[in-house]
């Protein structure tokens, strides 16, 4: 059809259309964040583990947070970590020494960043794409980063690599729901999806596998949960993929509060929605301590030093 639409920043565009999208399809203008594609996002601070904060700051000046953390912060409302430290402090509980809150930042980090990442996936083809703002910093940072200026990946790294899995499961924040994802051009079929849940005593709640055939790059709701009561304040998802032989394919893992964050969108400004209420990992304290049994191999065939670990959790208890 002949039509003429308005792009980005009011541009005029007219030509042949095989379809005709809505004036506003390139973002949200109700939320505040890009929709369909987004070029420029992400959770923000992204602290980086202990020892390249070691290497960044002064020792004197390691704990508690001060103007040094906020010269390695950035500019303007990006200057200090200040609404990072109160999500963090609410949700995970207050820190009482920067061990303690480089660990949760870790967790928070690869919490935040996933579902950015998955929410694209999983509702495709709606959305097509999302940039995340950055990959790493130019010097030392507290902000906008997987890796750090040396080189050390943070919590954000791993989050980012399990929610980019080809073919995967995904837990739907929104509506409570399981999705399996297919983003290769490869059709699955005879995938076996486990969907288990266990309680803060590492008791399983629930367990139900599933086969299904796995389109290519799609995306389709394998099991909605909406009706489950949580067992317990924090409670966990394990999601496993395995081929038709039973070979593994993919995991995924989630820590769940039975009381979600709850965001003002009525207050949002351009760079942030204010969380009005937020979830509870607190519990995550009272979990037993595990002892992870670990082998290491030298790694032939490489080049430079190199060794692959193999971690065992030998008891009946989550190793979190």
């Amino acid at each position: 059809v002949e039509s003429e639409v308005s792009g980005p920043s009011g541009v005029k565009m007219s030509g042949p259309y095989d379809w005709v999208p809505p004036v506003y399809w390139w973002e949200d203008r109700e939320h505040g964040g890009a929709y369909g594609f987004n070029t420029e996002t992400g959770p923000g601070p992204q602290p980086p583990p202990l020892e390249s904060l070691q290497r960044m700051i002064p020792a004197e000046n390691l704990w508690p947070i001060d103007e040094m953390w906020h010269f390695h912060c950035a500019r303007n409302e990006f200057n200090t970590p200040d609404r990072y430290v109160e999500a963090l402090s609410n949700r995970y509980g207050a820190a009482d020494s920067v061990e303690e809150f480089l660990a949760r930042s870790q967790m928070a980090s690869y919490e935040a960043i996933r579902p950015m990442f998955e929410a694209f996936v999983v509702n495709r083809p709606s959305t097509t794409g999302v940039i995340q703002w950055m990959l790493n910093s130019a010097w030392p940072a507290m902000f906008w980063q997987l890796y750090d200026h040396y080189l050390m990946p943070n919590g954000a790294f791993y989050g980012t690599r399990a929610a980019n899995q080809p073919v995967n499961l995904v837990w739907d924040y929104s509506n409570r729901s399981v999705h399996a994802v297919n983003e290769t051009l490869e059709r699955h079929a005879g995938v076996k999806a486990t969907v288990r849940g266990l309680d803060l005593a590492s008791q399983e709640v629930f367990s139900e596998t599933r086969t299904v055939d796995l389109g290519a790059n799609a995306s389709s709701e394998l099991l909605s949960l909406a009706e489950l009561q949580p067992p317990t304040p924090v409670w966990f998802l394990d999601l496993r993929l395995a081929d038709a032989g039973g070979t593994e394919m993919a995991r995924n893992f989630y820590w769940l509060s039975a009381e979600p964050d709850v965001l003002d969108y009525e207050a949002s400004v351009w760079f942030v929605t204010p969380t009005g209420e937020f979830a509870d990992f607190t519990a995550l304290d009272v979990l037993p301590d595990v002892e992870v049994a670990a082998t290491v191999t030298p790694m032939t065939g490489v080049d430079g030093a190199g060794v692959t670990v193999h971690l065992l959790n030998p008891s009946d208890r989550l190793a979190f």
